[in-house]
């Protein structure tokens, strides 16, 4: 019987994670196979070439199967460069955009429009949730009134889509919201900060997946193949 594969990554990351002042660190870059000499730093989903991955992180102790340090024919440790590292424990087969999903999606690949089963293999998800702060709803009273005024017939339920939109991206609402209006009424004041936050790092507002997608096939460092 063929042996069984697990996933690329010795440590599934289930959740996006929070922004937060940890120092750079290995689980900070992920190898893109997809592409030579590509590595996502994660924080803000750019590549970089193996040489800048390499010079902002120092190399790594290399270590047996059994887990002690390696060492050469004169007892001295064997370091490997933070990319090589990178290349053997946090490698991704492709990059996807899908709202709702965690970063790394195990064991499943995007085509044409949908999913593929695939064992062992790990998809980055360049999606970035909205980041949701808890505050003081008092506060948004003045939005609400202005929504209320110009939209007196729909007002709830357009701040009800918005707030589903926000709240769970990954759930497709199977009607879009068409807002007209005479010109100075600001109706762009009620949505668009919404329309904003609601897809804060996704990139290209007008089709987030293809504009940041685009722009990896576009990217590359010579320099480094």
């Amino acid at each position: 019987m063929p042996q069984k594969k697990s996933s690329a990554f010795n440590v599934r990351i289930s959740t996006p994670q929070p922004d937060d002042d940890r120092p750079v660190s290995m689980e900070d870059f992920c190898r893109y196979l997809i592409q030579p000499n590509a590595y996502f730093f994660i924080p803000c989903r750019e590549l970089w070439p193996g040489s800048s991955v390499n010079a902002r992180l120092p190399p790594v102790l290399a270590l047996t199967r059994s887990g002690q340090p390696k060492r050469d024919k004169n007892g001295k440790p064997i370091y490997m460069s933070a990319s090589k590292w990178i290349d053997d424990n946090r490698r991704v087969e492709q990059a996807t955009w899908h709202p709702g999903l965690p970063m790394f999606i195990a064991d499943r690949l995007a085509v044409a429009g949908g999913w593929v089963e695939k064992r062992g293999t790990t998809s980055f998800n360049l999606y970035r949730a909205p980041r949701i702060v808890p505050g003081d709803k008092s506060k948004a009273t003045p939005w609400l009134d202005h929504v209320h005024k110009i939209y007196p017939d729909d007002a709830d339920h357009i701040i009800h889509w918005l707030a589903q939109h926000r709240q769970h991206p990954g759930d497709k609402v199977n009607h879009a919201l068409m807002l007209g209006g005479d010109q100075g009424i600001r109706h762009s004041a009620a949505t668009g900060q919404a329309r904003r936050r609601t897809v804060e790092f996704s990139g290209d507002l007008t089709d987030p997946p293809n504009g940041l997608i685009q722009r990896l096939r576009q990217s590359g460092h010579p320099e480094d193949q």
